[in-house]
């Protein structure tokens, strides 16, 4: 099943593919990514009393959670490549399990004109539709000049029937780069500890089901971190379709009295959206999808 999603960028400070074979050595690696991931994350919150924060992290959640945050995209190009489509300019190399991208463009189908450079390595999994992607300054030029850096892991899976699947990592930081009345502007976000899980219904219809961490920076309501899970797999009825079903609810890492919750009305057209400021009811409304991607 493929997904058109956002070309947002992925990046992490450690690697686990490059340290040898022993499975100690692996495990100190993932110790020290642990210890790095709490540096990272932020230990203050914001103002979950206003309807603007809550409705930029309630945006920002629903994106990692149900568009898998930049996962097609950055599969998407390392595959291309990996079937040697060449590049409209720019070139890559590849080295064993390494593929290096020199200003390539014309790889991303969702961006035609985006230039990606950095290295990526792909190692295969248990099956043929399982592979692990190792992202090393992995970026992304877009068609309007915005940019995102990429280094970290993912691990994206398939059955042999590609009738369901999913995608995990234990570390993502994403750094994006856009330019706003000739001011430069960065943000910084980390995914931590994620799964999704999708399976195909039949009839074009699948569910998803995800939970995971992750952590914002640079964004104008402030600093914070929040994990999120899915109490009840969203229903879609196509990739196109608004779900039908589903419950997401996510809180702030910092204090826990502080939440959201979205729950698909079966209309596939609106959403009851609350949330919870310290414990106390603050936003309780029946909106639209389209309301919500509009934050």
């Amino acid at each position: 099943m493929k997904y058109e999603l956002a070309t947002a960028a992925v990046l992490a400070t450690f690697f686990l593919w490059g340290c040898g074979g022993s499975d100690d050595i692996v495990n100190a690696i993932k110790d020290e990514i642990k210890d790095n991931i709490k540096e990272q994350i932020p230990t203050g919150t914001v103002d979950w009393g206003s309807k603007e924060t809550v409705n930029n992290t309630t945006l920002t959640t629903l994106g990692m959670f149900q568009t898998f945050g930049p996962v097609d995209s950055l599969v998407w190009a390392v595959d291309e490549a990996k079937e040697n489509r060449k590049c409209v300019s720019g070139d890559y190399q590849k080295s064993g399990d390494s593929i290096t991208f020199n200003n390539c463009k014309g790889l991303l189908e969702a961006d035609p004109n985006a230039i990606i450079s950095g290295s990526v390595k792909v190692k295969a999994g248990s099956n043929q539709n399982s592979n692990s992607y190792n992202y090393d300054k992995f970026t992304v030029l877009d068609g309007d000049g915005d940019k995102t850096t990429v280094t970290g892991y993912l691990n994206v899976s398939n059955n042999s029937n590609d009738t369901e699947g999913s995608v995990a990592t234990d570390y993502l930081k994403i750094t994006f780069t856009e330019k706003v009345n000739n001011q430069v502007k960065d943000y910084e976000y980390g995914l931590v500890s994620y799964q999704s899980n999708w399976k195909d219904l039949g009839n074009d219809a699948f569910s998803l089901n995800s939970n995971g961490k992750y952590y914002a920076k640079g964004e104008k309501i402030g600093d914070y971190a929040v994990e999120f899970h899915t109490v009840k797999p969203f229903i879609f009825e196509s990739e196109d379709a608004n779900p039908t079903d589903g419950l997401l609810k996510f809180e702030d890492l910092a204090n826990s009295r502080n939440s959201v919750t979205l729950s698909a009305n079966s209309d596939g057209k609106t959403v009851i959206y609350q949330s919870l400021n310290n414990g106390q009811q603050f936003i309780n409304e029946n909106i639209t999808w389209d309301d919500i991607w509009d934050f």
